[in-house]
């Protein structure tokens, strides 16, 4: 699932997944994946922070707190790029930190690593 309020964004990063086999769910808020989730459960989320309604830090932390949706791993994409922010979204159980604009292998390469983790 990607979850960024960048149609962008979102575009080019489902591109590129789907480029590699992946099928990906996309939603532009915080609250519309807060919804999906009760529908769906990715294997995988990608989080932007900075969006309307509800930021990243509130998916993440409601995606932390239920049994249903607690082990999805979740990667943070964002334009910030600050430790403070890295530090809160790994002490609130992001599994990774991305800072935007992206390197597509990095990408791919943590995706890949977190779906065969998680698979295990």
């Amino acid at each position: 699932m990607l979850v960024d309020d960048s149609d962008v964004s979102n575009f080019l990063m489902q591109s590129i997944l789907e480029e590699r086999g992946y099928s990906i769910l996309t939603v532009t808020n915080g609250i519309e994946a807060l919804e999906l989730l009760k529908q769906e459960l990715p294997n995988l989320i990608i989080l932007d922070i900075m969006m309307p309604e509800m930021n990243g830090f509130g998916v993440l932390e409601s995606v932390k707190k239920f049994e249903a949706t607690a082990k999805i791993p979740v990667i943070i994409l964002t334009a910030r790029n600050n430790l403070k922010d890295q530090e809160k979204a790994i002490s609130m159980g992001a599994a990774d930190y991305l800072i935007k604009p992206i390197d597509i292998d990095d990408v791919v390469e943590r995706v890949n690593r977190l779906m065969n983790s998680s698979a295990n």
